[in-house]
C-alpha cells in the first residue's frame, strides 16, 4: 500500500515475510510502514538503501491508527513470533490485538527524496513526534 509513497525504487527483495494472525475473504488489510534504516550508497550519493519493516492489519480504520503510538518494540526487525506481537499489542497498543495477519522486512534501493524534483518526493509524517522519531509511514 505504501510502496507508491516511497518513490523510485532500482532494487527491491523481501529479507522475511511471516503470517502472524489468519484473514479471511472480505477483511480489509492496511500496511503500518517503518523505516528502520535508510543510508546513502557510497558509490552514488544521489541512492539510498531503506530497510523497511511492513505490518499488514486487518480490519482497522488506517486514519484512525494515526491518532495512535506504537511502541518501537513492534517493529524490532528480528520479531516473528505470533506470540510476541500478541504480547506487545496487549501490553501497549490493544487496537492491533490479533490484527496484524502480516510481517514484512524488505529493502530496496531508491532514488533519495532530495534528489528528486516534487512532486515525487512525498513522505507522511505524524507531526506529534520529534523529526527523530519522524519515521512512520501510514
Amino acid at each position: 500500500n505504501s510502496l507508491p509513497d516511497l518513490g523510485e525504487q532500482l532494487y527491491h527483495e523481501v529479507d522475511l515475510a511471516t503470517h502472524i494472525n489468519k484473514f479471511n475473504p472480505g477483511d480489509t488489510v492496511g500496511t503500518i510502514s517503518y523505516v528502520a534504516d535508510a543510508r546513502t550508497l557510497e558509490e552514488n550519493e544521489a541512492l539510498e538503501e531503506v530497510t523497511m519493516k511492513q505490518l499488514g492489519v486487518k480490519n482497522v480504520d488506517m486514519e484512525e491508527l494515526a491518532n495512535n503510538s506504537f511502541p518501537k518494540s513492534l517493529f524490532a526487525l528480528d520479531l516473528v513470533k505470533p506470540a510476541d506481537y500478541e504480547n506487545i499489542c496487549r501490553a501497549h497498543c490493544p487496537v492491533l490485538q490479533r490484527r496484524i495477519v502480516v510481517n514484512v522486512v524488505r529493502r530496496f534501493v531508491r532514488v533519495k527524496p532530495s534528489a528528486m524534483r516534487a512532486p515525487y518526493a512525498t513522505i507522511h509524517t505524524d507531526e506529534r513526534r520529534t523529526a527523530a522519531e519522524n519515521k512512520w509511514f501510514v
